[in-house]
């Protein structure tokens, strides 16, 4: 069910915002909404620092690979730093790994040699150059160069002659399809490789030792995220003069308690309906505790009710499981899925977290069981028996599609109707009523089009 709200505008002495503030903490009914856009330095500087401990947190919980070492000593604070110089570290040793492995690629055809020892050749009167000619115009380059010119082929691959080129006048310009390599030989590259992928690996080694900080880093997270609310809150208040004000909303079921803190704690209270307009209303749900089995699915698919719209958790729980074992439709399969959840609920018992999800597994494998056992179908075996209504070859089909109809036409109705109790009012019942009576009679005209073909009656 979802709770009626109350829009709620309070107002006490400047001086007291930090204890009223506190009070509706500790009250917890309240939802604030910021009557200006809190900016003060604390909520800046609270902010970064959020940000920086989720992301810490989000880079432990994404890292992989195995470790067997021991685990690191830091914790809070300490760890959200180093994971997050790790990183930063480890970015820029990708980026240099990056570069090297370019520069190795462009050194790899020339072998292992000292670029220096070509300023000395040049040194003695003799110009060398190295070309990277294409092999198509190999043949060319060759003929251009002077009498006088010596050129040496180094290496080639399918694309590229690799040559040395040496010249024994400087020529006015430099020579077609000369090279620029880095200033360091081959050995040096792959030396400095090798270092640059060791800190890696000892990079993720420690990365891989701080997945055990990774609770301490939550809860700072959480702990810097109730620092950074108190902190909007208390710079999202208006001021005008010695009183401050901010607004918020409160479900029906709490008002009392607020009206008492306020009488004991100086606030005064301005109690209204929320407008009809009003997109801002927070939705509060209160649901028996075995609705709960529905929450997995919905926070999958990422819905939930808008205040003035109606919480569907009961209609979920009766039709889903069912729609769930017709498209399975096999109670074999079912039977797997089943002892699996079982299996999986018993292995991590200690999990609240997935207490709910393997709940609603095993309540959706006990649906396809059910339906699988009725319509004879295990794993796809021929001439297993089920109930006659499911199983008779010349009724089946038309019956397992009067069934599907029947549940389409239950669900559209039923939503009419308990959207005419929720609105309430004559008008209303006989709005909602009405349209369920219009799909009653698109039921039954579907029956006769496609399940029972013949004349409409």
């Amino acid at each position: 069910m979802i709770v009626p709200m109350k829009k709620i505008t309070l107002l006490c002495l400047e001086q007291d915002k930090t204890a009223v503030l506190e009070k509706l903490r500790d009250l917890g009914v309240m939802q604030l909404r910021y009557a200006k856009t809190p900016e003060s330095a604390d909520v800046t500087a609270l902010t970064g620092e959020l940000n920086s401990t989720e992301r810490a947190a989000m880079l432990l919980i994404t890292e992989e690979g195995k470790y067997n070492g021991p685990d690191s000593a830091l914790k809070g604070k300490e760890a959200v730093a180093r994971v997050l110089a790790l990183t930063e570290e480890r970015n820029q040793l990708a980026k240099t790994g990056n570069e090297l492995e370019r520069e190795l690629e462009a050194l790899q055809p020339w072998g292992d040699f000292d670029p220096a020892a070509m300023d000395a050749v040049r040194e003695n009167g003799l110009y060398p150059y190295l070309c990277a000619v294409r092999k198509q115009d190999s043949a060319a380059f060759r003929e251009s160069l002077p009498e006088n010119a010596v050129l040496e082929q180094v290496s080639a691959d399918r694309i590229n002659d690799y040559l040395l080129l040496i010249l024994t006048d400087k020529p006015e310009q430099e020579p077609a399809f000369v090279v620029s390599l880095p200033r360091k030989t081959l050995s040096q590259v792959r030396q400095e490789l090798d270092t640059v992928t060791d800190r890696k690996n000892a990079v993720t080694k420690e990365m891989l030792s701080l997945k055990n900080a990774l609770g301490s880093i939550q809860d700072l997270a959480g702990d810097i995220g109730g620092k950074l609310e108190f902190a909007c809150a208390k710079d999202g208040m208006a001021e005008e003069g010695a009183l401050a004000w901010i607004f918020g909303y409160v479900p029906v079921t709490g008002l009392e308690s607020l009206q008492n803190a306020a009488k004991e704690n100086g606030m005064a209270l301005l109690v209204e309906d929320p407008a009809e307009d009003d997109d801002q209303v927070p939705t509060y749900i209160v649901k028996p505790k075995f609705l709960n089995i529905m929450d997995p699915l919905f926070d999958f698919i990422g819905v939930s009710p808008g205040y003035r719209e109606n919480d569907v958790n009961m209609f979920f729980l009766i039709f889903f499981p069912v729609f769930f074992g017709l498209i399975i439709g096999d109670a074999g399969y079912g039977m797997i899925f089943l002892l699996l959840a079982l299996a999986a609920r018993w292995k991590f018992k200690d999990k609240p977290a997935l207490k709910l999800p393997l709940g609603l597994l095993i309540l959706l494998s006990s649906a396809t069981v059910v339906w699988g056992a009725l319509s004879g179908s295990w794993f796809g075996i021929p001439g297993i028996p089920g109930i006659k209504w499911l199983t008779d070859p010349t009724t089946k089909d038309q019956n397992i599609q009067f069934f599907c109809f029947l549940l389409a036409f239950a669900q559209l109705a039923l939503g009419r109707v308990w959207r005419a109790i929720h609105e309430g009012g004559i008008r209303s019942y006989i709005r909602h009523i009405g349209w369920a009576l219009i799909v009653f009679g698109n039921f039954i005209l579907t029956l006769k089009i496609i399940v029972w073909q013949g004349a409409f009656p």
